[in-house]
């Protein structure tokens, strides 16, 4: 993950030394960065299908008899989401948090409100997260009101954390 996000920080600052070679018609150096530009972009053609098949082994595992596995798949789902927030931080991917909002399993049900809670904890990402949130809000009021005490103590925290970031409708 981290190199696919190193990689689409190369592609641009090429992109950009590229645009200023054109522009000053200075061609062997706008070519060098167009080559690199290309590796860059197949390299992470590479990655993304590396991506892509992890997501389909995480896509069979989330629903796994055991909660430890669910859990797991939860926490990396989140750390994924911090590191690509351009690929993961879109509804296909965050209707999983809210489908495991609801597991039968309290230590899963924590590990989830915990990863939410560190995804909302990023503004950058709270705008991204609307649809989400709406979908899903009558599920965080209810959370304080879990049977599990830690489920309960940390889903009051996710409140306070989307009160603060003005994220929950005041009604």
């Amino acid at each position: 993950m981290a190199l696919y996000a190193k990689d689409l920080e190369q592609v641009s600052k090429h992109q950009r030394l590229r645009e200023r070679y054109r522009s000053k018609k200075d061609t062997a150096k706008e070519k060098v960065e167009k080559e690199n530009i290309d590796t860059l972009q197949k390299r992470m053609g590479a990655t993304t299908e590396l991506i892509d098949a992890l997501f389909k082994i995480f896509s069979e595992r989330y629903r796994d008899v055991y909660p430890e596995i669910r859990a797991s798949c939860i926490t990396t789902l989140r750390e994924w989401m911090l590191a690509l927030p351009e690929k993961f931080v879109q509804n296909a991917y965050l209707r999983y948090f809210g489908w495991l909002l609801n597991d039968r399993q309290a230590m899963v049900r924590a590990k989830t409100v915990e990863s939410l809670l560190k995804i909302y904890s990023e503004r950058s990402l709270v705008s991204n997260l609307e649809d989400f949130t709406t979908r899903f809000s009558d599920r965080f009021l209810q959370l304080p009101l879990d049977k599990n005490v830690h489920v309960a103590v940390v889903g009051l925290q996710l409140l306070r954390t989307l009160d603060q970031e003005y994220v929950i409708n005041h009604e």
